[in-house]
């Protein structure tokens, strides 16, 4: 006996132009109950067809889902630093610091822009003055 496949062409077709048209949880439930197949089979199979899109996820209060190592690896980022300690801090400890180094390093950007304005201006009158 042949082995018959999961999905047909026909159904991979269908379900990737319906998925496409409307990327929603909605659609791969409407297709989990079509096909009879469960909703994790729909994803899997959309996954590997390159079309599904995750959603993201958010905390209580709207915001995007950060990791501990994201913030720690943007933090070693800013710092041009390993500092492999580092995740043994608290997430809300490890996101006020990012939010500050952020801070600074704007500062910083902002005072060397001032600079060379600064400078430019220095060099036109030295140049006016001659």
């Amino acid at each position: 006996m042949a082995d018959q496949p999961n999905y047909t062409d026909a159904m991979v077709s269908e379900l990737v132009d319906a998925y496409v048209a409307n990327p929603v949880r909605a659609t791969v439930d409407e297709f989990a109950s079509k096909f009879n197949k469960p909703a994790r089979s729909i994803i899997a199979k959309l996954v590997r067809e390159g079309v599904y899109k995750a959603i993201a996820r958010a905390t209580k209060q709207g915001t995007p889902v950060v990791r501990k190592a994201e913030l720690v690896a943007a933090i070693e980022g800013q710092l041009h630093s390993n500092l492999p300690s580092l995740a043994k801090a608290s997430k809300t400890d490890l996101a006020d610091m990012l939010d500050v180094l952020q801070r600074i390093n704007a500062h910083f950007a902002d005072v060397a822009e001032n600079n060379e304005r600064l400078q430019c201006r220095v060099n036109k009158e030295a140049v006016a003055a001659s």
